[in-house]
Formats: structure tokens, C-alpha cells, sequence
């Protein structure tokens, strides 16, 4: 079940990121995180913390019920 959960978030960010038109590399800098760290929560390798995955959706501009 855990896998799904990152699986799901992470598809759900990296359609967000490109809907939007924004690169790993752009959305990284805004939100102030690493690139690779971005890139592991999209491919489902790990779970965001709740205040990172924050940041990022401020930056795709949406709600974290966008998300799930």
C-alpha cells in the first residue's frame, strides 16, 4: 500500500509540474528544495515531508487536495 501512496503523489506532482510547464530544475529552485529530491518524490522513491510538499505546491499553485 505504501508504494501506491508514492506512487500516486508523486505521478500527481510531476503531472502538476508539467501541466504547468515547469522544469524539475525550476520548481527545485522556487520551493527551495534539491532537483534530485524532486525527481525522487515523482518517480514514488520517497514521500515528501509535509512542509516540502508544501512549498512545491505553492509553487504549481494548488491545494494539497490536488494532489491525491
Amino acid at each position: 500500500m505504501r508504494d501506491t501512496v508514492l506512487e500516486e503523489v508523486g505521478n500527481a506532482l510531476q503531472a502538476l509540474r508539467r501541466q504547468k510547464g515547469l522544469s524539475l530544475e525550476a520548481v527545485a529552485l522556487r520551493a527551495d528544495i534539491n532537483k534530485s529530491t524532486l525527481s525522487r518524490w515523482e518517480s514514488g522513491k520517497t514521500i515528501p515531508r509535509a512542509t516540502e510538499l508544501k512549498n512545491v505546491l505553492t509553487v504549481l499553485g494548488v491545494s494539497p487536495e490536488k494532489v491525491t
